[in-house]
């Protein structure tokens, strides 16, 4: 709402070094209103370099505008720092498709489902394209080898002496 929205401005104009600019950049891209959230963002990511959060949005921002090379180098940076980041992923494997290079866009998929087996939309985009990926975590473990046993020497011979090794000449 416009209430909500004018909160999330004011607590970044107040605060600019907050986390606020994660909710706020996010409204104002769901608005169509790119230049106030790319504003926001690149605020945000200097602020907050470490947080992938705002790189995520970032790159968002630059798909939702088919600013397609930006969203992959600022996806790419994110990796950076968290190579597990499902969500990039995701993006990544979106945009890839979109540009026509379908075994990258489905291997950030398929690594998406690795990291989160619960994202639905990186499944269906898959589907979409006639495969049916099981993410890694859901894979049944393979079974384990069998243990070798030692061949056990005897303890001792009959008469209770130890065994007498054999010295080669």
């Amino acid at each position: 709402t416009s209430s909500d929205l004018a909160q999330l401005e004011y607590e970044f104009a107040t605060n600019p070094n907050s986390e606020a600019f994660i909710p706020l950049a996010e409204a104002y891209l769901g608005m169509g209103r790119f230049v106030e959230a790319m504003v926001v963002c690149k605020k945000g990511i200097k602020a907050h370099p470490e947080l992938p959060t705002g790189r995520l949005i970032m790159a968002r921002i630059y798909a939702d505008q088919a600013k397609h090379n930006k969203a992959i180098e600022e996806l790419n940076n994110l990796l950076k720092l968290s190579a597990d980041n499902a969500d990039a992923h995701l993006l990544l494997g979106k945009i890839n498709l979109k540009l026509g290079k379908e075994d990258l866009g489905v291997e950030h998929l398929k690594k998406s489902l690795d990291f989160n087996p619960e994202l639905t939309e990186s499944r269906e985009s898959l589907l979409k394209i006639g495969i049916d990926y099981t993410p890694r975590a859901a894979q049944p473990e393979p079974e384990p080898a069998p243990v070798q046993q030692a061949v056990e020497q005897p303890a001792a011979t009959p008469t209770g002496q130890p065994p007498q090794q054999q010295i080669a000449d």
